[in-house]
C-alpha cells in the first residue's frame, strides 16, 4: 500500500495528496510565534516629485493624492506622526497653491482648515482671485471658517475692483454677505476711483444700478483729496434713484462726507445756502457745526460770521455748543459768547445749565461765571442757582456769599437771591442760614433791599434773625 493510500484511505489519487501536504510545509515553516505585528505604513516621507510647486496636472493629483491619503490615515488612526504631519503640511500648500478651490473643498469637508499656512493661504487666494474671481466668490459660501471665508470675500472684491469693470466689480458685491458689504464696499469703491478717476464716477451712473453708500464713500475719498468741488459736484448730480443710504437720500451722504472732512466745510455752507429750508437741513448744518467744533473752536466763529442772519445756522451752533460742554466747557462758553443774538445766547446758556449740569450745580455756577454777556450770564447764573439751592442750599449759599465778600462772582448773590426768597416762603431757611457770620447775612439782607420787593425783604430780614 502506498504512503498516499494509506493516510488518504478515501482517494488513490497521490496529487492531491503532494497539494495538501505541500501546503501544509509551507504554513509551518512560515509561522513566528513572536507578537504579529500591523503592516508597515508605505513610505510617504520619499519625495514625490522634483517640483513641490509645479501646477502641471500630474502634480496637482499627486499633491492631492498624498492629502487625502494621509487625512484618511488621520481619520482611521486619530494622529500622525511628525513626519506624516510635516509632509501633510508641505503638499496641502503644495496644492492650495496649485487648486485652492479643490483644495479648500477637501479640506473643509475633512474639518482640516487648519492646516492651511497664511502665507500659502495668501498666495493661493492671489492666483486663484486671477484666474477666476467669480469662481472664487462661489467658493467662499461652502467654507465654514468665518476667517477664511472673509479672506476669500476681500481677494476676489479686490480683484475685480482693480481689473474688471465696475458693472461687473458691482454685480459681485451682491454675493458678499451684509456684515461685510460696509467694508468690502467701501474698498472697491477706494480702488475703482484709484484704478479709473474721475471717469469712474460716469461709468457706475452708466451701469443704472443702485449704488450703495459704502461705495459711494470709498470713491469720495480718493476723489475728494484732488478735486472737492468737484467730488461734490458729482454727488449732487447723482440721481436720487442710484442712491442706496441709510437715510435714504443724497442729503444724508453729503452730511455724512461733510463731518467726516470729505468736503472742506465753506463749500459745504455753500452747497447749505442753496438748498430748501427744512429739518433736515437743520439737521446737515447741526452736524457741520459739530464737525467744525471737534476740529477747531476758531472755526466756529467763521461759521457765525458767514450766518448772515440765518437763524438756521445759528441754531445748528448753538446745538453744536451744547454738544461741546461734555469735551470742553471752555470752548462751549466762548460759542455761548460768540452767538450774535440774545435769544440764542440766552437759550443756549440756560439749557446746558439745566440738561448738562442739572445735577453738578456747583459747576453749573462755575461755568454760567465764563459768559460775558450781563443778560445771559445773569439767566444762566438764576438757573444754577435755583438747582444749587434745590439740592443743597447751605452749600449754596455759602458759596455765594463768600463769593460776593472775595469779589470774584459778586453777581452769584444777586442771581442767587430769587432762590434765596423762595426758599424763606417755604419755611425752608433753616437749612441754609446756620453758620452763616454776621457779614454773610449783612450781605444777603443788602441784597436784598437791591432785588427784592419789601415784603420779601421783611421775611428775609425775619429769617435771618
Amino acid at each position: 500500500m502506498s504512503f498516499a493510500s494509506r493516510f488518504l484511505p478515501f482517494t488513490g489519487d497521490t496529487r492531491l495528496f503532494a497539494a495538501i501536504l505541500g501546503t501544509m510545509v509551507g504554513l509551518i515553516s512560515g509561522y513566528s510565534f513572536l507578537p504579529r505585528r500591523s503592516p508597515a505604513p508605505p513610505d510617504m516621507t520619499r519625495p514625490l516629485f522634483a517640483d513641490k510647486l509645479g501646477t502641471s496636472p500630474k502634480n496637482q493629483s499627486e499633491y492631492a493624492s498624498v492629502v487625502n491619503r494621509t487625512l484618511s490615515r488621520l481619520q482611521e488612526r486619530g494622529t500622525l506622526t511628525s513626519a506624516e504631519r510635516e509632509l501633510l503640511e508641505e503638499n496641502v500648500n503644495a496644492w492650495l497653491l496649485s487648486d485652492p478651490v479643490e483644495c479648500l473643498n477637501r479640506l473643509s469637508e475633512m474639518s482640516c482648515l487648519s492646516l492651511i499656512d497664511n502665507q500659502a493661504l495668501a498666495d493661493a487666494l492671489e492666483a486663484a482671485a486671477r484666474k477666476d474671481p467669480m469662481s472664487l466668490l462661489r467658493l467662499a459660501n461652502q467654507v465654514e471658517d468665518s476667517k477664511i471665508h472673509d479672506w476669500i470675500f476681500k481677494t476676489a472684491i479686490v480683484r475685480l475692483a482693480e481689473h474688471e469693470s465696475p458693472e461687473v466689480a458691482l454685480r459681485a458685491l451682491d454675493a458678499v454677505p451684509a456684515r461685510l458689504r460696509f467694508s468690502l464696499g467701501e474698498e472697491m469703491g477706494t480702488r475703482l476711483a484709484n484704478r479709473l478717476g474721475p471717469k469712474a464716477w460716469a461709468q457706475l451712473l452708466a451701469t443704472s444700478r443702485v449704488l450703495d453708500a459704502d461705495v459711494v464713500k470709498g470713491m469720495l475719498t480718493v476723489l475728494s483729496k484732488n478735486d472737492p468741488a468737484a467730488a461734490l459736484r458729482m454727488l449732487l448730480d447723482t440721481p436720487e434713484a442710484q442712491l442706496r443710504t441709510s437715510r435714504g437720500t443724497k442729503l444724508s451722504l453729503i452730511a455724512s462726507f461733510g463731518t467726516m472732512g470729505k468736503f472742506p466745510p465753506e463749500l459745504m455752507l455753500q452747497t447749505l445756502e442753496s438748498m430748501p429750508s427744512s429739518s433736515f437741513r437743520k439737521y446737515l448744518y447741526t452736524t457741520l457745526s459739530s464737525d467744525l467744533l471737534a476740529k477747531s473752536p476758531d472755526a466756529v466763529g467763521k461759521l457765525i460770521e458767514q450766518s448772515k442772519g440765518d437763524n438756521m445756522l445759528i441754531d445748528a451752533v448753538a446745538i453744536a455748543a451744547q454738544k461741546a460742554v461734555y469735551k470742553s466747557p471752555q470752548i462751549a462758553a466762548d460759542i455761548v459768547n460768540g452767538l450774535p443774538g440774545e435769544r440764542q445766547r440766552n437759550q443756549v446758556a440756560t439749557n446746558i445749565v439745566s440738561s448738562v449740569y442739572g445735577r453738578r450745580p456747583k459747576e453749573a455756577v462755575q461755568w454760567a461765571s465764563q459768559i460775558t454777556d450781563p443778560v445771559t450770564r445773569h439767566s444762566a447764573l438764576t438757573t444754577a442757582s435755583r438747582q444749587w439751592i434745590n439740592r443743597a442750599p447751605g452749600e449754596a449759599v455759602a458759596y455765594a456769599t463768600s463769593a460776593a465778600a472775595s469779589g470774584n462772582n459778586s453777581d452769584l448773590l444777586h442771581a442767587m437771591l430769587p432762590a434765596i426768597s423762595d426758599s424763606v416762603g417755604r419755611n425752608q431757611a433753616a437749612a441754609w442760614r446756620k453758620g452763616l457770620s454776621p457779614a454773610d447775612r449783612q450781605s444777603i439782607l443788602a441784597e436784598g433791599a437791591r432785588t427784592l420787593s419789601p415784603d420779601k425783604q421783611t421775611a428775609l430780614a425775619a429769617a435771618l434773625k
